[in-house]
């Protein structure tokens, strides 16, 4: 059964590296759509939550190669990893609407604005 969802939770992923078409959905049986290319189809939700990804520099360029359209994301779940800081991850996910970072390491008073 395919997913509309990506959900790739609880799968001890430390680095972005260790992020890729070969990664196994939050199920292991999870079978998610891919186009001709090998892309994932599903481009709305991803889910990242619940691994040990301590930065997310160059997500953006990450999900370029593995999601169709990645910029028409509109909902990610980076919650409960390591994820310190920010930087410019976001900048050309312009369709984001819904961004769950709860319970990871930012500091108090950090602004997502203008970053």
């Amino acid at each position: 059964m395919t997913q509309e969802v990506l959900d790739f939770g609880f799968r001890d992923l430390e680095t972005l590296e260790d992020f890729s078409l070969e990664t196994k959905g939050i199920y292991d049986d999870s079978e998610y759509a891919k186009n001709d290319e090998g892309l994932y189809t599903a481009n709305k939700s991803l889910r990242l939550r619940n691994n040990q990804l301590a930065s997310i520099d160059g997500l953006s360029e990450k999900l370029s190669t593995m999601i169709v359209d990645h910029t028409a994301l509109q909902w990610l779940d980076l919650s409960f990893n390591q994820i310190a800081k920010i930087g410019n991850s976001f900048n050309d996910l312009v369709s984001l609407k819904v961004l769950y970072l709860h319970g990871n390491s930012i500091r108090p008073g950090y602004s997502l604005v203008n970053r």
